[in-house]
């Protein structure tokens, strides 16, 4: 990571875009050159999720002398999109609203509430960050409502004016916004129950949601003494819709509202607001939402690429997550496509302001600020996540390990008509016998192992890296090469990973998953042999497993019964039509070794990669 440039890079002053449509909060710097985020720091999983445990679908398996998670914090990142270099603005103990850009794109204005040890008291901070070692505190105020906690992030978020004079932040009083007067720190207004706020683009107006019954759409010159109402929305529906949205020249704003009874099917409807004078304009009319449902939980992304094109995401608790592209005010669906898997929230979406192909910052994830934005090409649906550090590094293993679960149970046998359950493999790399070049699924599987290798470091894992990240770099290293195609990687990779594996059930999944590669590869008699001592533990009342190379074989429990697995790959075994193995040269004994990556066979081609 770099640092040194950062200092000059937000010292520049740079003019917005002519595709920057609004001065609505975007982690997009204006000239689009940086990318502005928060994490939060989310401790290990549990068990089941444990990355060599989720890998052999066995209980954890992993050091139980892995240090404990640290503390809960939330840090602010800055990377740029092209080259991946990321900065650390400021990491606290506590919580950070997200940030906003200056409308020159010298500095970034974003809020942080810092949390007292016992929990009893904090103090929420308006802060001016204009490069590494320049930092300016706007305002300061002690955070008095019960819980200290910065709810509603989403909507009470900190948003500066475009002169720069004006800014909007968390109230510490009571729920809503409170507006404060720049350089002063004054503050000059509460604006209870608001939420959602945007600045003009070249004014200094104000745009926001009151979270009233019903809701209203305001507007607010700072000048004035009261906000104008712009319009009264009954049944305006959750919380998580995007802020308001002006039009460059300033004359309308629009705001994206559910349609439709709130207990059954809905549409969208995407309202514009002349502001002088006020009234409604004709609406774009979205007549294809991308879930049947609105669930209370719903959120939703939305970004313009000009007048007639914007992209939509939306999700809820259970519903499928997708991003449509739709085009014509009437909403037609250009495209419609997630760049993972529709199990993945789409949490928002921010268009980068650079003329030129479309990009997109996402947040996906069962939590927004759990993983870093990933930037997706709606050209082709690509998705290329950021990684500032191991930390998010591992935070997208597992959302890739989790996308991969979902993915694995939608494949079939390739057969037409048949009902029978999945095949069944060692591990989470599917055997071959799963995969049909006619799937959806699998192609997407081999989809995401691309994503998951390219955020494979050069050289394998160091010793002294943490273990949860170690192990999870050592599972990958397995599985996104054997998805791709490169089993001797893959096999080479298994070596590596074998000493960390201690669960009697994992080993003997381990083996399993090396009869699998090896035979992938084109080394029958050496899969044969495997598949034969995994055949005889498994089918004895008591067990010996096979132990490494200079250690005494260890007895088992009985094995509670024979899992489907072995059979499955005797199976497979007997539908490549290989030939009967001549009893081996070297047989494996319960002390002995599990036999070296082998040399690739050309008369088994593995799948390509798409």
């Amino acid at each position: 990571m770099r640092i040194g440039f950062l200092g000059v890079a937000l010292a520049v002053a740079l003019a917005l875009a002519q595709r920057s449509s609004s001065a609505q909060p975007s982690p997009w710097s204006p000239d689009g050159s940086w990318i502005a985020y928060v994490l939060t720091a989310s401790p290990p999983p549990a068990s089941p999720d444990d990355p060599v445990g989720w890998f052999f679908f066995a209980p954890s398996v992993g050091s139980a002398d892995s240090p404990p998670p640290a503390a809960p914090h939330e840090t602010l990142w800055a990377t740029h999109p092209t080259s991946g270099d990321s900065v650390v603005l400021d990491q606290v103990g506590g919580m950070l609203t997200d940030p906003a850009w200056t409308t020159d794109g010298r500095g970034l204005v974003y809020g942080r509430l810092l949390v007292s040890d016992d929990l009893r008291t904090a103090r929420f901070e308006l802060i001016l960050k204009q490069s590494l070692d320049s930092e300016r505190i706007l305002a300061a105020w002690p955070w008095r409502r019960r819980t200290p906690t910065l709810d509603e992030q989403a909507r009470r978020c900190v948003a500066i004016s475009s002169s720069g004079s004006w800014v909007v932040a968390p109230d510490p009083d009571a729920p809503g916004l409170v507006l404060i007067e720049r350089p002063s720190g004054r503050v000059a207004r509460h604006l209870d129950n608001a939420c959602r706020p945007s600045w003009s683009p070249e004014t200094d107006w104000l745009a926001f949601v009151r979270d009233s019954d019903p809701p209203r759409v305001e507007l607010l010159d700072p000048a004035a003494s009261e906000p104008l109402v712009l319009a009264t929305l009954p049944g305006l529906g959750p919380s998580g819709f995007p802020s308001p949205f002006w039009s460059p020249d300033e004359s309308s704003v629009s705001l994206l509202v559910p349609a439709g009874p709130p207990d059954g099917p809905f549409a969208l409807r995407l309202e514009r607001f002349r502001v002088d004078p006020p009234g409604p304009e004709p609406a774009w009319l979205l007549n294809e939402p991308p879930a049947p449902s609105l669930a209370p939980d719903a959120a939703a992304g939305l970004a313009f690429l000009d007048d007639n094109q914007l992209f939509l995401s939306l999700h809820g608790h259970g519903r499928s997550s997708q991003i449509a592209w739709l085009r014509g005010q009437r909403g037609e669906v250009f495209k419609r496509f997630h760049p993972l898997f529709d199990t993945s929230a789409l949490h928002r979406l921010d268009l980068n302001p650079r003329p030129g192909p479309p990009l997109l910052a996402v947040r996906l994830g069962a939590l927004a600020r759990a993983l870093p934005p990933a930037l997706c090409r709606p050209d082709d649906e690509s998705l290329i996540p950021l990684v500032p550090d191991a930390d998010a590094r591992l935070a997208w293993q597992r959302q890739l390990h989790q996308t991969l679960t979902a993915l694995l149970s939608t494949l079939e046998r390739p057969v037409p008509g048949d009902r029978s359950p999945p095949p069944q493999a060692p591990s989470r790399l599917p055997l071959p016998v799963q995969a049909a070049e006619q799937d959806s699924a699998w192609r997407r599987m081999r989809r995401i192992a691309q994503i998951g290798d390219s955020l494979l470091p050069a050289d394998p894992p160091p010793p002294s890296l943490p273990d949860p990240q170690r192990l999870a770099l050592l599972v990958d290293r397995v599985l996104y090469p054997g998805l791709l195609g490169r089993t001797a990687e893959a096999l080479q990779a298994l070596d590596r990973l074998d000493p960390h594996v201690d669960d009697p059930d994992a080993r003997l999944r381990l083996i399993g998953l090396r009869a699998q590669l090896t035979l992938t590869a084109g080394q029958s008699d050496r899969a044969q042999a495997i598949l034969t001592y995994v055949d005889d533990e498994t089918s004895r009342s008591g067990w010996l497993l096979l132990e490494r190379p200079g250690q005494p074989p260890r007895a088992g429990d009985p094995y509670p019964g024979r899992p489907a697995w072995v059979d499955q790959l005797r199976a497979w075994f007997k539908g490549v039509q290989l030939a009967a193995p001549a009893p081996p040269t070297d047989p494996l004994s319960p002390g002995g070794a599990v036999p070296s990556a082998p040399t690739p066979n050309a008369a088994l081609v593995p799948l390509d990669p798409e």
